[in-house]
């Protein structure tokens, strides 16, 4: 298949406003170490960022930090506002940062950036929401998750992205971070897309859930649970109101597809999370449905939706072996696809029809689940 280039650099006003192209850029595909989270900061910005304990003069030095950088992301030049995301974050990406110094700066960042977060400038908002989610402490997931609740696109967006980085910290290392608190985040960011109507921000939390965590293999099943049991809420919403961003729909869901199928194949040698691997066939079961019946009222077979049904064919064959053992052959469901409607409803019969696996245990679909929607 071929490469994608990155989504962001390519939306439009049907979905996203065109002013967000210039910032977007900037806040989350500008070149520096310290965007991509991998700073190596040296000197003043990690004097205290090894330290256990904190003087009132420490904390006066961070406040002091904090202020120029908070003051700097309102800047109207985007050169200058990313100079001071930079410059807020470049702590947190020091050697042998401590728990401790997180925790402690966090407490001081957190009131100072979340009226940002949520205020009326999207700009602005989206570089506050990427700096809290390089804190790694319970402080960043309180805007984060409030970020997915905005009635923008672009800061949903943004706290996407934030989530996606935050959870790839968290898979490196979740010194710092409880476990209940990570599952409340996967919890939210399901959640969000199971009721996101634009496909660019579904996008988003499709990669804070499926390519976040990918460090880590627990951490990473337990998000592909919430982004297989969002997706498929999603998929019955699609069905049941068929999107007009159709071509856009069909790109984040072949990408979703792609994270799900890789990832539950990477799962299968060290034995797959079946929680996992069920709800990702039931998944399929809806992208089944959802293509049938657009392929019905259009009768045009969209290209990326037929590489989506191939990628969620290879992912049912893979959670059906997974969970009773049996290995089925693929049976060339693009092909189907591309033949027309009556083909490819005969072809996902087997799966989703009124005898069909997905209705049968170890999945227990209803009989109208996957039923033809007009």
């Amino acid at each position: 298949m071929a490469q994608r280039s990155p989504r962001v650099l390519a939306w439009t006003p049907t979905f996203v406003p065109r002013r967000a192209l210039a910032w977007l850029t900037v806040v989350l595909a500008a070149g520096g170490s310290a965007a991509l989270g991998q700073g190596t900061g040296v000197g003043e910005a990690c004097s205290l960022s090894g330290q256990q304990s904190f003087s009132a003069g420490d904390e006066q030095t961070m406040r002091q930090r904090i202020d120029a950088g908070v003051e700097g992301l309102s800047s109207s030049t985007p050169a200058d506002a990313s100079r001071a995301r930079e410059q807020l974050m470049e702590p947190l990406l020091c050697p042998g940062v401590t728990v401790a110094f997180r925790l402690k700066y966090g407490d001081l960042l957190e009131p100072a950036l979340s009226p940002l977060a949520s205020g009326r400038d999207d700009r602005v908002a989206v570089n506050a929401l990427f700096v809290l989610a390089h804190l790694k402490t319970s402080n960043a997931a309180g805007p984060l998750t409030r970020g997915l609740a905005s009635e923008r696109a672009p800061v949903r967006f943004g706290a996407a992205a934030g989530i996606r980085a935050l959870l790839g910290l968290i898979a490196a290392d979740d010194a710092g971070f409880a476990d209940a608190a990570v599952d409340r985040l996967l919890d939210d960011t399901g959640a969000a897309l199971a009721k996101e109507a634009d496909p660019i921000v579904a996008e988003g939390l499709v990669l804070a859930l499926g390519d976040g965590p990918k460090a880590g293999m627990a951490l990473r099943a337990r998000a592909m649970r919430r982004l297989t049991s969002g997706l498929t809420a999603r998929l019955v919403a699609l069905r049941a109101t068929p999107p007009a961003t159709q071509a856009e729909w069909s790109s984040t869901l072949l990408r979703a597809f792609d994270l799900a199928r890789q990832s539950l194949f990477e799962q299968a040698a060290s034995g797959a999370d079946r929680e996992f691997a069920r709800s990702a066939a039931l998944m399929s079961g809806q992208l089944f449905a959802y293509a049938r019946d657009v392929l019905a009222r259009s009768g045009e077979a969209d290209a990326n939706l037929g590489a989506t049904v191939a990628a969620a064919e290879g992912l049912s064959v893979i959670a059906h072996s997974t969970l009773t053992g049996q290995q089925l052959a693929e049976g060339n469901l693009r092909g189907a696809f591309e033949a027309g409607a009556d083909r490819f409803r005969s072809a996902v019969e087997p799966w989703i029809g009124a005898q069909g696996a997905l209705l049968k245990q170890p999945y227990g679909a209803a009989a109208g689940d996957f039923a033809p929607r007009p």
